[in-house]
């Protein structure tokens, strides 16, 4: 598939002058009310919710990628990871959880809230 002049221009553009993405993490913030979260969303939510104690701990994709497994034990673990990951960019749109670091995340203190809301 070719792409577009538009699309090979915005390559060659420096990165500050480029428009704001519109998709994944750095896309606009969407809602995602709790009723619409998945399986794989409400277990990273769960997992990232530490009970309240007032630290927010933050959790690598690896570790993530564990708990789907322990979920689901027919998943592999590459698999695990990518489900974590899908579930993580919707999950950061939502506003739900952020990216402390390069595959680490932690729950916002909108999404504790929001889930002691719904608890």
């Amino acid at each position: 598939m070719a792409k577009t002049r538009a699309e090979s221009d915005l390559r060659k553009m420096p990165k500050d002058e480029r428009p704001p993405p519109t998709t994944g993490q750095s896309g606009p913030e969407v809602e995602v009310p709790y009723d619409e979260l998945n399986s794989t969303e409400l277990l990273l939510v769960g997992l990232l919710d530490d009970g309240g104690d007032g630290q927010r701990a933050s959790f690598s994709v690896e570790s993530m990628g564990e708990a789907i497994m322990e979920k689901d034990r027919d998943e592999s673990a590459p698999r695990a990871k990518l489900l974590a990951r899908n579930a993580l960019r919707r999950l950061v749109c939502g506003g739900w959880v952020e990216r402390v670091e390069r595959a680490r995340y932690r729950i916002t203190e909108k999404g504790r809230k929001r889930l002691a809301r719904v608890s």
